[in-house]
């Protein structure tokens, strides 16, 4: 209880303190260690907040620069060389460089193939 009541007294003396040096002209001596320690915790405050708010506009900013590259680079189109080999030709889609008689008998050889591995005998 001693230690909240030296607590209290503390803050009362220190209240005293201020009110009389906020009422006090600027000039007073006994005042000069409050007004410095107060503009320099102004300033403090004052050089916290600039430099929240440049870390923050400069974060801000780089956020935007990597948004526009990616924006860019998802508008950027190909060469048209390289559009034409990467479109679909449906013309092209089902031509083939093996003759119709290979490819008979490849789906044959595929066919008894499974066959053979399921267990039946051969058709043929």
């Amino acid at each position: 209880m001693q230690a909240l009541t030296a607590v209290t007294e503390l803050i009362n003396r220190w209240w005293a303190y201020v009110e009389f040096c906020l009422e006090a002209a600027l000039t007073a001596p006994v005042c000069r260690p409050f007004w410095t320690w107060s503009v320099i915790a102004l300033l403090g405050l004052g050089a916290v907040t600039c430099v929240a708010i440049a870390w923050r506009y400069l974060s801000w900013r780089h956020q935007h620069k990597v948004a526009q590259r990616a924006y860019e680079q998802r508008m950027s189109v190909a060469d048209e060389a390289t559009m034409q080999a990467a479109r679909w030709n449906a013309d092209k889609a089902y031509q083939s460089d093996v003759p119709p008689e290979e490819i008979e008998r490849r789906i044959r050889e595929a066919v008894e193939q499974r066959r053979r591995e399921a267990g039946g005998e051969p058709r043929g």
